[in-house]
């Protein structure tokens, strides 16, 4: 009995007669409560009830049967699987059915949760904190995102996983709300300064927030709270971090004891003589990087919101890389009218690089200059412009900034290479040494590979919680893997799985660890459904990842979904159009192609991809078979040689039963191509 169905009709019926639709209440912080109206929803099975939280949260929509089964009853054979989550939503029916809500809906292979008729708690916070009112669940210290679905840890742990996500996206959502509020000028002084105590409870290393708390708390006359809240932040700084705060919350502290309230200000602290010990950045470990304010300039007025967007969009991107530390926009806002020297504004931030942009309006449009400069030489390490409408939509803003951040970071990383260049292994600290095995992997010679093997050994002793080194010590078995260098393929696979989920037991959110173990499922489980599960968190995490969007346009190939592959990897070039690995994204490019029967295209985007200096060899049976596909043996001749110089054992049938295509058609078409093309059965 289709109780769901049938009670939906029914509250469909009174939506158009003008009663008001039954609305699900959901409690995410500090457990799961759900209710509709008054009343309890009566679903006593965890599993549903789980379900239900992970729609509201997760991406607010859709989920396949194949993600839910894979997360709820990844043990379960299929049919088991099938069959438990088929009673859980029908428990889940019955229980919004007996109060009268409409909010679940039966989709072909999947489900759909209607948000416009859920209430959630977090989404009630963050309308209070833009309202300038601080949620009773923030005044406590501590972060309430930390209790996000409490009581659910002994669920299975890719739901696990997905949990500790979430609560660190929580995390991040509820502290920029609050500092938007006390940033702004909108509120008043008693709101912001409330905002900016609840930011500093979340986070006691907030700096900005500190500065806020000392300053309004000055000017309101109340001196000892003020200079309380920079000794807490003094001392959870030395405890933590080993550091000092920066020179501006000392100039600030220091203006504060000498009665200059009037006169605090962050304009022009760059500038002066650095009394502070530099931060542990400036020597080793990851480096840290400011985004200072960008200047408008030009005859057409801009408005001042949009290079602050920019600013803190960029901000907000690059804090989602593991490689660096940023400072906050806050702390950076004061500093619109700076000098123009880096090394001064680098002491004045601990920051070990820093990033200054222009924006010039005219009729024609917006012309956006960014450059990255070294904070320590003051050398401008890389500059680049790039042209956007005049009135940018948010979508437009989204891409003008993905393409800064996806630039930005290969160039710090070429630069911090630079730095430690010709220093004895041992010297290295841990992330220095991960940037040497992510140049090591590049190369994917067997030499470079014992290198890399070395120092990640060494990596993961000095540190074993970063989960960076572990991501990439799963990949080291998953290059040995392609390269066919692994002894025992079995164990390889095994430990670059073990090593994969060992690195998002430490960092949820790792882009390296969730999209390479995303395509690892995919190419070597035929686990299209967890794949796709692991792209979409990581999508979730980073939305402008270049590299999660390529990496999943192979899998949407692979499933025979051809357009939305182009899609993805069409995305991913967009994002990053000048990637140091391009041929990749050519790659993927041209096996999107092939698949959707577009051989011509395939041909184009497969050219492109052999013609860069280190084209990768995976796609050389691709743009072998769109060759044969169109007849050209004349241009297939040297592919030909390669692939049997690269894998003399592998002839046109052992490659084509290999490819890891859900519809085994595909595998016999690209074997008929190849062999058109000229190589051997």
């Amino acid at each position: 009995m289709k109780i769901g169905r049938i009670q939906r009709r029914a509250v469909t019926g009174e939506r158009l007669s003008g009663a008001a639709p039954a609305r699900l209440a959901m409690d995410v912080l500090g457990g799961l409560g759900l209710s509709v109206g008054e009343r309890r929803l009566p679903l006593e099975s965890k599993k549903g009830r789980a379900m239900l939280a992970f729609l509201a949260l997760d991406g607010r929509g859709a989920a396949t049967r194949e993600r839910l089964t894979t997360l709820f009853w990844p043990d379960a054979s299929e049919d088991r699987a099938g069959g438990s989550f088929r009673q859980a939503l029908n428990d889940i029916d019955r229980a919004l059915a007996a109060c009268g809500c409409a909010a679940l809906e039966r989709l072909p292979g999947a489900i759909q949760l209607d948000c416009g008729m859920i209430d959630l708690d977090l989404d009630a916070m963050l309308a209070a904190i833009g309202r300038g009112a601080v949620p009773a669940q923030l005044e406590k210290a501590g972060s309430c995102a930390e209790r996000l679905l409490d009581g659910y840890e002994t669920m299975p742990a890719d739901f696990q996983e997905w949990m500790e996500g979430q609560r660190r996206v929580t995390h991040e959502r509820l502290l920029r709300a609050l500092e938007v509020g006390y940033e702004g000028e909108g509120l008043p002084t008693a709101a912001r300064r409330r905002l900016a105590e609840a930011a500093l409870r979340m986070d006691p290393l907030h700096e900005a927030a500190c500065r806020t708390v000392m300053r309004l708390a000055a000017e309101a006359g109340e001196y000892g709270p003020a200079l309380k809240a920079y000794e807490a932040l003094y001392e959870a700084m030395g405890v933590d971090l080993d550091m000092e705060p920066s020179e501006a919350t000392q100039a600030l502290v220091a203006r504060i004891k000498q009665g200059q309230v009037e006169a605090v200000s962050l304009r022009g602290v760059a500038a002066a003589p650095s009394t502070v010990a530099a931060a542990p950045s400036a020597a080793g470990g990851r480096p840290t990087i400011a985004v200072l304010p960008f200047r408008l300039l030009g005859g057409t007025a801009l408005a001042s919101h949009l290079g602050d967007g920019l600013v803190a969009d960029i901000v907000c991107q690059l804090s989602g890389l593991r490689e660096l530390r940023v400072i906050s926009h806050g702390s950076t806002a004061g500093l619109r009218e700076a000098g123009d020297d880096p090394r001064g504004i680098g002491r004045a931030l601990g920051a070990r690089y820093v990033v200054r942009g222009m924006v010039r309006a005219s009729s024609e449009g917006l012309r956006l200059t960014t450059e990255l400069a070294d904070a320590e030489s003051g050398i401008v390490v890389n500059a680049r412009a790039q042209d956007g409408p005049a009135t940018p939509s948010f979508v437009e803003q989204d891409r003008i900034v993905a393409q800064i951040v996806n630039a930005l970071a290969p160039h710090v990383q070429g630069a911090e290479l630079r730095r430690i260049r010709g220093r004895r292994p041992e010297s290295l600290d841990a992330y220095e040494k991960t940037l040497l095995v992510r140049q090591l992997l590049q190369a994917q010679d067997e030499g470079g590979f014992e290198q890399a093997r070395g120092l990640l050994d060494a990596a993961l002793a000095e540190d074993p919680d970063y989960g960076e080194a572990y991501a990439l010590a799963a990949d080291w078995h998953g290059l040995r893997l392609a390269q066919s260098l692994a002894g025992d393929r079995v164990v390889a696979l095994a430990e670059a799985e073990r090593l994969g989920r060992a690195a998002l037991a430490r960092d949820p959110d790792n882009l390296r660890a969730l999209v390479r173990l995303g395509h690892r499922r995919m190419l070597h489980h035929r686990d299209y459904e967890g794949a796709l599960g692991l792209f979409g968190r990581a999508l979730t995490a980073a939305p402008h990842s270049a590299q999660a969007w390529l990496w999943s346009s192979h899998t949407y190939s692979y499933m025979g979904e051809a357009e939305e592959a182009v899609r993805r990897a069409e995305m991913a070039l967009a994002l990053s159009p000048q990637d140091a690995e391009a041929h990749f994204f050519l790659g993927a490019l041209c096996l999107g192609h092939y698949v959707l029967g577009d051989y011509e295209g395939a041909r184009f985007w497969g050219v492109r991809s052999m013609a860069l200096s280190t084209p990768s060899p995976t796609y050389r049976p691709f743009l072998l078979a769109a060759l044969g596909a169109l007849g050209d043996a004349a241009q297939a001749r040297p592919l030909v040689a390669a692939i049997a110089a690269a894998r003399p054992r592998f002839g046109a049938v052992a490659l084509g039963r290999r490819m890891p295509f859900r519809d085994q058609g595909m595998n016999v078409r690209i074997t008929e191509h190849m062999m058109a093309a000229g190589l051997p059965a």
